[in-house]
């Protein structure tokens, strides 16, 4: 994690922070952030050689949101944090978001490089969303974490949803499944994520085998407001679990959920 290691570049509109520890080829990544064809904006990128998150592919937050996606706090939180480094940043708000990929991911970029481009791929999609509504994806990326607690105070069992069908996930899945197409082909993602398989955890496997399925539909215009109606549909008649697990979340001093106004992007019924 030396900052002298870490490189200043410009790959199509984003200024790129690289910090590269596995020493991934550089023309590699630019090809798949460019395939990523993000507004501008500045980026923080950091291919690790741990695994930083545990049970994470990949990682992305709002620099304005570190402290919640990894607080200076608590064992693994702490982890969490020196997985990212010092860089020497004065002020971490120069830098608009940042990605993190795990060892887990990244050593797999060389022999399983539309793997990794998927992932890559997935993550680059949450930026273009924060770029468009910021509180937006935070409220989503809430829902998504807290889903199974929502239905279980709706009196539901979630168990058989399964995260990445989960609106903003599947919408990232299938970004990140087009990008990695559209540089190695479907043919070479299909025989990448078959030779991938045998090797992945069981819960892994199953994604893969859902990304071979997925077909690959992503939408690029009015991506939010799709989102946001395939989210109220997915709480369609729990509206109410919905907002008792929010006010909970408040009550105990979860900080993170006061970054978003609940009420615009879930409206209670006769609201």
């Amino acid at each position: 994690m030396d900052s002298k290691e870490v490189r200043q570049l410009s790959w199509g509109n984003s200024s790129i922070r690289l910090d590269n520890r596995l020493n991934v080829k550089e023309g590699f990544l630019a090809n798949i952030v460019q395939s990523g064809n993000l507004p501008k904006c500045r980026l923080l990128l950091i291919l690790d050689t741990e695994n930083g998150f545990p049970g994470r592919r990949g990682v992305t937050f709002a620099m304005t949101d570190m402290k919640y996606a990894a607080p200076i706090r608590g064992v693994n939180n702490a982890y969490d944090r020196k997985r990212i480094g010092k860089h020497n940043i004065d002020n971490w708000r120069k830098w608009d978001y940042a990605i993190y990929i795990p060892r887990v991911t990244a050593e797999k970029w060389n022999e399983f490089g539309p793997y990794f481009t998927l992932v890559l791929g997935h993550e680059l999609e949450h930026i273009r969303i924060m770029l468009k509504n910021l509180e937006f994806h935070r409220c989503v990326t809430w829902l998504f974490d807290d889903n199974y607690k929502i239905f279980k105070e709706a009196g539901l069992d979630c168990k058989s949803k399964k995260k990445w069908e989960f609106p903003l996930e599947l919408h990232c899945n299938k970004q990140g499944k087009r990008i990695s197409e559209d540089i190695f082909g479907k043919t070479g993602l299909v025989d990448c994520l078959t030779r991938l398989i045998p090797h992945e955890t069981d819960d892994h496997k199953e994604y893969l085998e859902f990304i071979l399925k997925l077909k690959d539909k992503s939408q690029t215009g009015h991506v939010c407001e799709n989102i946001l109606s395939d989210i109220q549909k997915y709480y369609h008649k729990i509206e109410a679990a919905v907002y008792k697990v929010w006010e909970i979340r408040k009550s105990v001093g979860q900080e993170f959920v006061k970054q978003f106004d609940l009420q615009k992007f879930i409206p209670l019924k006769g609201e």
